[in-house]
């Protein structure tokens, strides 16, 4: 016989398991008595139980229905069971469906004991507790029926939670002890917790906190989301779902974990947790910053650089170098106050939008000053800088990713300056210097970093490789100081960067005859209307329209005179450009090749397939080359040989020859804008 006994505490439900017992011969399951038998013989589970326990906590449903699981498929239940206190949740009611199924095991009874609230309360109170061993009797019970122990009654009972809730004060054991300690430490200035605690401890927290001493427990108060599996379900053991932490924490690592909450979602927000969702978040920062970081080491080791050597306030500052010093100090001032405001979330946000601007512009575009000869001006600036602001960030992610943290410091500052404090968690935090600030040149790299991501949505479209010179770009809708010009111009690989308001040079307008108007007008000759407009220039004919002229041509000799609400407009590209508009800011790429432009082109090439044979052959970055370029193609070998200058430069090569190969060299055939070519290199 397999029952289920349902009622409220103190209905009677182990009374009536007794007597079920008796007359079945069936195991009394009570989920108590399992709970107790598990704490008490130390298993796995009981482990697990007597932490929750010992926490306050109530046992979770996957832990109870594990344990139920257990005991379910022990040798005394095959021919049959009586439960008593499970199920309690819908969780577990669904869960044991499960279980039964698997066992094969119908449930062939589910009794209620119903009971007047009144007598359950009488119940209840007069309970009495055996000393020895736990065992739970009546009043009638002087001495305990199963072991002969003392029946006691507990008269001071009361929800867990506000032994929680009174933790303020009574780990002071104030107001009897510790005034000055208590009152020194109340209220906290935060409190952190999971959703679910809002009924449990912030809610006792408050209430008790408010009556006795009318006032907030807690300054901040930090509610975290649950955490879910990828799917966005709430993670069950029963489900098989869970996601091991140790398997992340040993292939990932605790700083990725770590950065992954802080980063992924607003504290309050549920988190999918799974190991791809870990990579992507921490990539985006971590991987970044330890590239950059990775980046400097090199070179760093390389040209033998000592920053006491080369201090950054001797160094000759370029734009770059000034801008990133004025988006560092911004960053610390920022993440300062986010985290005086116990906003952690923002100030991640604020540190991956940093280390992007960080890899992906200052040190791109300053990479080639990393590779000039000796110590001294641009070269000597590019290091103090990012040493510079490599060191900073590595005492500002401390509390965010503290091993990384400590790995990037002990080797930048500890390696070159034996009186530094042997830990990153032993060093200041930063702070912000204002003099590098400059909202001003901030501003502008914004506007200017708006204008490349345009600039680099044109030339996707275009299908024209960066390498590719163009001629010129236009942009409307934003200004740019000269030298900022000049970056857009390096960046995007175009000669020349205008910036007007008229945008008549790359567009035009598409104008169609407004069938509702002049068809009552001029009738059978409205086809060959739009084949006039279709050729007359469009900018010309708005404009005119514009200062309220009428458009006038003849056809097949009638006088035809149209006015603004007879045409119809639509905004067009000319022929050779791009166009690309974002939030107010428009940007066309001229698109006509002239030969010099076509031979620049391939000249990069070049130069791009040799950078990919030096790494490939092994070659260090500071190694000299001999470069050979064999080729059938007439017009590539006067390329070649017109640009050798700048091949060169491009591959540090001490030279650029035509023809084969010498022994030894490292050789590729290659397909150079569709010219077939074989390229060497050799060490010199």
């Amino acid at each position: 016989m397999n029952i289920v006994l349902l009622g409220a505490p103190g209905a009677g439900k182990g009374t009536q398991a007794a007597k079920l017992v008796e007359e079945f011969a069936t195991p009394h399951i009570s989920t108590g008595d399992i709970l107790r038998a598990a704490v008490k013989n130390q298993t796995e589970l009981g482990k697990k139980a007597k932490g929750y326990m010992d926490a306050g906590d109530l046992v979770p449903d996957s832990l109870i229905i594990d344990l139920m699981d257990e005991r379910l498929r022990e040798p005394d239940c095959e021919k049959g069971f009586i439960l008593d206190g499970f199920p309690r949740t819908t969780a577990q009611a669904v869960a044991l469906d499960d279980m039964l199924a698997r066992l094969e095991r119908p449930l062939d009874a589910a009794l209620l004991v119903d009971v007047d609230p009144e007598v359950i309360i009488k119940r209840l109170t007069e309970r009495r507790c055996c000393k020895e061993c736990g065992y739970i009797g009546t009043a009638a019970d002087a001495t305990c029926p199963k072991c002969g122990g003392d029946m006691h009654r507990e008269k001071e009972v009361i929800d867990c939670w506000y032994d929680s809730g009174s933790m303020p004060f009574a780990q002071w054991h104030y107001p009897f002890e510790n005034k000055e300690q208590f009152e020194r430490r109340f209220p906290a200035d935060f409190i952190s917790e999971a959703i679910d605690q809002t009924r449990g401890w912030f809610y006792t927290l408050l209430a008790i906190s408010t009556c006795m001493f009318d006032t907030n427990p807690f300054k901040n108060c930090i509610v975290m989301g649950h955490v879910q599996d990828k799917d966005g379900k709430k993670m069950s053991k029963h489900i098989g779902n869970t996601v091991d932490p140790w398997s992340v924490l040993n292939t990932q690592g605790a700083d990725a974990v770590r950065w992954f909450f802080y980063n992924n979602a607003a504290p309050w927000m549920p988190n999918r947790f799974h190991a791809k969702a870990i990579d992507e978040t921490t990539r985006k920062y971590m991987g970044t910053l330890w590239n950059t970081y990775a980046f400097f080491i090199l070179y760093a080791e390389i040209d033998q650089f000592n920053p006491k050597e080369h201090p950054l306030d001797k160094a000759e500052l370029t734009l770059m170098d000034r801008w990133i010093l004025s988006r560092l100090n911004s960053l610390v001032r920022e993440v300062d106050d986010d985290l005086n405001e116990y906003k952690i979330f923002e100030a991640s946000r604020a540190m991956t939008d940093f280390v992007d601007d960080l890899s992906n512009w200052y040190v791109r575009r300053s990479r080639e000053r990393f590779w000039g000869k000796g110590m001294a001006g641009d070269k000597e600036a590019a290091f103090a800088t990012l040493y510079h602001v490599l060191e900073t960030m590595s005492r500002l992610t401390a509390p965010f990713t503290p091993f990384m943290a400590e790995n990037m410091y002990r080797n930048l500052v500890c390696s070159v300056d034996k009186d530094a404090p042997i830990s990153v968690h032993m060093t200041d935090f930063p702070v912000c210097d204002e003099t590098y600030i400059s909202a001003e040149l901030e501003g502008h790299m914004r506007d200017l970093l708006e204008v490349v991501v345009l600039g680099r949505s044109c030339r996707s479209e275009s299908g024209l490789k960066v390498r590719q010179p163009l001629s010129r770009m236009i942009v409307s809708g934003a200004t740019l100081p000269q030298d900022f010009c000049a970056l857009a111009e390096d960046e995007l690989n175009v000669k020349d960067a205008v910036f007007t308001d008229d945008t008549t040079a790359f567009m035009t307008y598409q104008l169609k005859p407004q069938m509702r108007t002049l068809g009552k007008k001029y009738g059978k000759l409205l086809k060959a209307i739009g084949e006039k407009l279709a050729t007359l220039d469009g900018n010309a004919v708005v404009a005119g329209f514009e200062k309220g002229e009428l458009l006038r041509f003849e056809l097949d000799g009638t006088m035809i005179e149209l006015e603004k609400d007879d045409v119809l407009t639509a905004p067009m590209k000319k022929p050779g450009y791009v166009v690309a508009t974002d939030r107010g800011v428009t940007v066309a790429l001229d698109t006509n090749l002239t030969e010099a432009l076509i031979a620049e082109g391939f000249a990069r090439e070049v130069i791009s397939k040799l950078q990919t044979m030096r790494k490939e052959a092994g070659f260090e970055v500071v190694d000299r080359i001999h470069v050979t370029v064999k080729t059938a193609d007439e017009k590539l070998a006067q390329i070649v040989e017109a640009n050798a200058d700048a091949i060169e430069r491009g591959v540090l090569a001490l030279d650029v020859t035509l023809g084969d190969a010498p022994e030894g060299a490292y050789v590729r055939d290659w397909s150079i804008n569709g010219v077939d070519a074989t390229l060497s290199v050799a060490k010199a």
